[in-house]
């Protein structure tokens, strides 16, 4: 603390934050001024966490009306995920009936075709026994 360089009276110093900062008085009857910067003192103080406290409110606020603004989107982009994958697995099901089906009517072509193999067979032998006997 500096001293201001009055005899007897109070000695007064700021620091960078503005608080009053006061010694100890000379006599009982200076409580007065000291009081009084004191109260000043309390009122910058209330003042300063006032405004600190209207902050946080406003920044709790923001933050809430984000987080349901972010949910509802969340929310949204799920219910389209969910419909978009329940026609993609009814997609795959019908493909996957289709798949069947069709292996069901290439099997009677494969069975035809073994048949035609077999019936050529024949007919080139009885050929060839007709060749022979001519």
């Amino acid at each position: 603390m500096r001293d201001s360089g009055k005899a007897g009276g109070d000695a007064k110093d700021f620091d960078n934050s503005g608080i009053t900062q006061v010694s100890a008085p000379a006599a009982d009857h200076d409580l007065g001024p000291l009081m009084a910067g004191f109260s000043q003192d309390f009122s910058n103080l209330k003042a300063e966490f006032d405004r600190l406290l209207g902050n946080l409110s406003a920044s709790v606020h923001d933050a809430t009306e984000l987080t349901l603004e972010h949910t509802a989107l969340y929310d949204t982009a799920v219910g389209e995920l969910q419909t978009s994958t329940e026609q993609a697995v009814a997609t795959a099901q019908q493909l996957a009936q289709r798949c069947i089906v069709l292996s069901k009517e290439l099997r009677g072509t494969d069975l035809l075709a073994e048949r035609t193999r077999r019936l050529r067979k024949s007919v080139e032998a009885l050929e060839s026994q007709v060749n022979r006997i001519l």
